[in-house]
């Protein structure tokens, strides 16, 4: 392994972490359009606006830089990538893993929804090695029990399975989705993702708004603070988030990327403590602190792996 490649891999794990960033911005925004104090939008307005604003920053953002990292070849045009199947393939499992996900935010509780699809890494652990031909280290079976363990600590106060069956279902399809997301990524590094994903997000779109046109409310006016807060959702949490997140998946295994991401639901609470005066409880500080010092421990073992490699 040369310096540049190990280069190359920690900008990967930079990006990776700016995507999780980004993601985990989610919740504050959505909290404060759904509001009945507030904007008062549906969950289903929220996701339809978010996604298709995503997925015109997404087109945008391949026109301007979706060229494959390294020496790979060009990016095709967009006539080639709409052309592409694999573009469809993406879009096919992204669009209904956003949906099944909005469905488990709506029938079971947000905990619930957030650590089941969370299990994601697990799969992806499993599969990587069939799929990519990515074998994942022993380091990598050891850091996820541990990583969910910390889930588990950040949710305890809402994760409960007595209730809400469909929901819980529908975060485990979202979970099972958003790892074939992430190992497909991973497997067509080199061609043009970020269409795929568009097109996964514009298929949210218009499933969202349509079920919000026909909802009893109907679709909500925006307002100029709730225009801000979606276009912030749709520009920054999902569009630049998904750019930066397929880009590190040109640099770092799928299994690694999985477990990089597993920062955002540390986050979440964090914000929500920052900007809304909502305290965690002591649960979610403890689990959050096996969380970051676990991906603390396993980057820095990975990175004493590749300086060994180099011999240096």
């Amino acid at each position: 392994m040369t310096v540049s490649h190990r280069a190359e891999l920690w900008l990967g794990r930079l990006l990776c972490v700016a995507a999780a960033v980004l993601w985990s911005s989610a919740g504050l925004f959505i909290k404060r359009l759904t509001d009945p104090a507030g904007a008062a939008w549906s969950g289903w307005q929220v996701a339809g606006m978010r996604s298709l604003i995503a997925g015109i920053t997404l087109l945008a953002l391949a026109r301007l830089f979706g060229r494959p990292a390294n020496d790979a070849p060009a990016a095709p045009p967009a006539r080639a990538a709409l052309l592409d199947h694999r573009n469809w393939v993406l879009g096919l499992v992204y669009g209904p893993t956003l949906l099944t996900y909005v469905l488990a935010q709506t029938y079971t509780t947000t905990a619930n929804a957030i650590f089941l699809q969370y299990t994601a890494p697990l799969y992806i652990l499993f599969l990587s090695a069939w799929l990519l031909r990515e074998r994942p280290g022993i380091g990598d079976y050891l850091t996820l029990p541990a990583l969910l363990a910390g889930i588990i600590l950040i949710l305890s106060a809402e994760l409960t399975f007595r209730e809400g069956a469909f929901g819980n279902v529908m975060a485990l399809i979202s979970g099972v989705g958003y790892a074939f997301v992430i190992l497909l990524l991973r497997k067509w590094r080199d061609g043009s993702p970020l269409a795929g994903i568009a097109a996964g997000n514009f298929l949210l779109a218009a499933v969202g708004i349509g079920v919000a046109c026909a909802g009893p409310q109907g679709l909500v006016r925006p307002d100029a603070a709730a225009w801000t807060q979606i276009a912030w959702l749709g520009v920054f949490q999902i569009g630049l988030a998904y750019f930066l997140f397929q880009a590190a998946l040109k640099r770092i295994t799928a299994v690694e990327a999985a477990l990089l991401t597993l920062i955002e639901p540390v986050l979440c609470p964090l914000w929500a403590w920052l900007f809304a005066d909502d305290r965690p409880p002591s649960g979610s500080l403890i689990g959050g602190a096996i969380i970051l010092g676990g991906l603390i421990v396993h980057t820095l073992w990975k990175a004493q792996m590749e300086k060994r490699d180099t011999g240096s």
